[in-house]
């Protein structure tokens, strides 16, 4: 569905494991940003301008909603219209582990869907022990763009 390969785990050999990817057939490759860390962000963009076959999304991971403010909706809202976001994510709830407290994934994950929605774009849903939760929010928040669900 998408890969981390902004993660610092890769800086070593980044290139070497796209090229790898790409010779075993992968065509393209969703790599989302986390807003809250601004090296994610520039990591990722760095690998769109680098490869024309990567695809950048952006949003607030569930883990990291305690640190949701408005200036990373605007910064969806500026990337998506330079054309350099092509989806809203990884966005989405995680009752597993509980990094966030669950009110406040759900009023995030309910934040983003409504911006994706807003900017026509689809999502990349990441959903651990909280599907109905999920699923309800997308009911109720009309969200009709697509998107992945993984978790």
């Amino acid at each position: 569905s998408h890969a981390h390969l902004d993660m610092e785990e890769f800086d070593e050999d980044r290139d070497q494991v796209v090229q790898r990817a790409f010779q075993e057939g992968i065509r393209s490759i969703l790599c989302p940003a986390d807003l809250t860390n601004p090296k994610s962000i520039q990591k990722t963009f760095d690998l769109t301008e680098k490869y024309e076959s990567f695809i950048a999304a952006a949003g607030v991971h569930p883990h990291q909603a305690k640190y949701f403010t408005p200036s990373h909706t605007q910064r969806i809202e500026e990337q998506a219209g330079d054309k350099k976001i092509k989806a809203v994510g990884e966005i989405g709830l995680d009752f597993h582990y509980d990094f966030s407290p669950r009110q406040k994934q759900e009023e995030v994950f309910r934040h983003q869907l409504s911006t994706a929605q807003k900017l026509g774009l689809p999502v990349v849903v990441h959903s651990r022990n909280s599907g109905k939760e999920v699923a309800q929010a997308i009911e109720e928040e009309h969200f009709s763009k697509g998107g992945i669900l993984h978790c």
